[in-house]
């Protein structure tokens, strides 16, 4: 839906944005996707929580902490962040620095 124009923060029947609805169940691609489509982290619920504290207040720890970094330090720094990983593993790759390992026949794994 988003990718044909959805409004990201649109309101649910229970007055929850998606970003707070995927804090609320600890869904972080759900939660990662609204960001990057430019959801509001400061969106309150009825009770005047944010998608962050939502997360707290259900035991989703993980979730809130990174919502709370996301809202200290800017979205950017997380939409990045995989990519540079990726090149920071090919990086390694081509010195030989990296090497797949087989876990199990036919699947290559990467390693740490």
């Amino acid at each position: 839906c988003l990718d044909r124009g959805a409004y990201v923060d649109r309101i649910s029947r229970n007055n929850l944005a998606p970003l707070s609805i995927a804090s609320l169940m600890g869904h972080v691609g759900p939660a990662r996707l609204c960001i990057e489509r430019g959801a509001n982290l400061y969106r309150q619920d009825d009770f005047g929580r944010c998608p962050d504290e939502i997360a707290h207040d259900n035991r989703r720890l993980a979730m809130a902490a990174w919502l709370g970094r996301i809202k200290n330090q800017g979205w950017t720094t997380y939409l990045s962040e995989p990519r540079y990983e990726l090149v920071v593993l090919r990086s390694l790759a081509a010195r030989g620095l990296a090497r797949r390992k087989r876990a199990d026949p036919g699947k290559e794994q990467l390693l740490d």
